[in-house]
């Protein structure tokens, strides 16, 4: 009896280090991501992901549009494909479109030309900076009214970083702690 070789599965270690990432990369991203919580967090993805099917298209729009971020096409796709509570690195969860509109106008961020998409369990917001050609992401802290730090990498970078991360086991998730490098 002739033995078939056994097909092995390998995720590159290096990372993709494209800069120019496409839509349809961060729609599969997001995609894999969302698959990695129903195997590998089943309590939260039955919670949190299972029926979260996104916001409406004009929806996401208009709020896009109103607080000038309609360039942003990495921040479009998140938008459509989960209407918040979608879990990031860290303990960032991403904001409903509500939240969205509401911490914009409490802290004034339009005007600094921020978006936020998520919020972590200290209060840190998670945003976009929409400038033309530049969707870098920051953490801003509404208590001191600034901006803590700049990740110098923008949302599709981030997204595509966090699902090679998944795969390659290098992050996991935990209730209370979210997404936390292994290493």
């Amino acid at each position: 009896m002739e033995s078939t070789p056994t097909k092995k599965f390998t995720v590159d270690e290096g990372g993709n280090k494209r800069q120019e990432i496409s839509v349809d990369d961060i729609k599969q991203a997001l995609n894999d991501i969302n698959q990695w919580f129903k195997y590998n967090a089943s309590s939260y993805y039955t919670t949190q992901l299972e029926d979260n099917k996104g916001n409406q298209e004009p929806e996401v729009d208009s709020i896009m549009k109103k607080h000038g971020a309609d360039g942003c096409s990495a921040l479009k796709a998140l938008l459509l494909r989960f209407r918040g509570g979608f879990q990031l690195l860290d303990t960032y969860k991403t904001l409903t479109l509500d939240d969205i509109n509401g911490e914009v106008l409490s802290y004034n961020l339009q005007s600094q030309r921020l978006f936020p998409i998520a919020k972590d369990i200290d209060g840190q917001l998670l945003c976009v900076r929409v400038e033309s050609g530049n969707d870098n992401l920051l953490v801003y802290n509404p208590e001191g009214n600034s901006v803590e730090e700049d990740l110098k990498k923008p949302l599709g970078q981030y997204i595509e970083e966090q699902r090679d991360g998944l795969l390659s086991k290098k992050l996991l998730y935990e209730d209370e702690l979210g997404i936390v490098s292994v290493q």
